[in-house]
């Protein structure tokens, strides 16, 4: 979105978004948030809410995305209004560790 926001397009990238049926959202703050991308975040879910689904993955447990989004307000906005679901799978760089066991 940074890139976007530098060639002028992060509007047409929005609006590009929100017209996409089912937007994939994957390894959600994997790595530190800019205030600018938290804000960049809460935007695609505002403008897809209650019209477009959208699946938001992360390694992160979902009790922890509040502390991993870097700003608690911000992470309420972007949460509300969201179902989550939490889930164990099988490790695929290593599959001898069990789900039970992640």
């Amino acid at each position: 979105m940074a890139v976007a926001h530098g060639a002028g397009r992060y509007t047409k990238l929005l609006a590009q978004w929100a017209r996409t049926d089912v937007l994939v959202l994957d390894d959600l703050a994997m790595a530190p948030m800019s205030d600018q991308a938290r804000r960049d975040l809460l935007e695609i879910p505002d403008d897809r809410h209650g019209s477009r689904s959208t699946i938001v993955s992360s390694q992160i447990p979902v009790d922890n995305w509040h502390e991993a989004l870097g700003d608690p307000t911000l992470a309420d906005a972007i949460l509300t209004g969201s179902s989550t679901m939490s889930t164990a799978w099988p490790s695929m760089v290593n599959p001898c560790v069990s789900a039970e066991m992640v």
